[in-house]
């Protein structure tokens, strides 16, 4: 009786050990895609990357509603702006890249997002392009200064 006993105590100690660590892994996790989500909610731009090769510039700005990542991408080589869902995973966030076309949706690209840096730059592979033109295929992006966000580009009002 006395070895079942220990058998069970040790058992009750491995499982509660067991359990804690998911438990704190299951907390960072969240944590982790939280402040991933965070801090991709901003405005980033590869204009002025000078290791690209003629590839399209892009702006993308996201902003976090009702815990949604999302916003609007713009391409140098398209006139339009284009919706940006954002997917956040654990040290990563997939970007899917969408045409409203009337009541349809049609999708553009699938890119895939990591912070690097100082959570300072956006590295940005993209995996999937309906159209090759729209969007660079490697590249880095950084935040747009709030100096030139707070004033409007004057190209893209005017129609130029």
């Amino acid at each position: 009786m006395k070895e079942q006993l220990e058998t069970l105590a040790y058992l009750t100690a491995i499982l509660g050990s067991i359990f804690g660590a998911l438990i704190f892994v299951v907390r960072c996790r969240s944590a982790s895609i939280s402040n991933l989500r965070e801090a991709l909610a901003n405005e980033w731009t590869n204009e002025g990357d000078i290791s690209q090769d003629l590839s399209p510039f892009v702006n993308l700005k996201l902003s976090i509603e009702d815990g949604d990542l999302f916003g609007t991408i713009r391409s140098s080589s398209e006139d339009h702006d284009l919706e940006a869902h954002v997917d956040v995973h654990w040290g990563w966030a997939k970007l899917r890249v969408t045409r409203l076309l009337g009541r349809n949706l049609f999708p553009v690209a699938t890119v895939v997002l990591r912070l690097t840096g100082n959570r300072n730059q956006l590295t940005w592979l993209a995996i999937r392009r309906q159209e090759a033109s729209l969007f660079p295929r490697r590249s880095e992006l950084w935040p747009v200064p709030a100096a030139a966000r707070a004033r409007p580009n004057r190209a893209y009002q005017s129609g130029r």
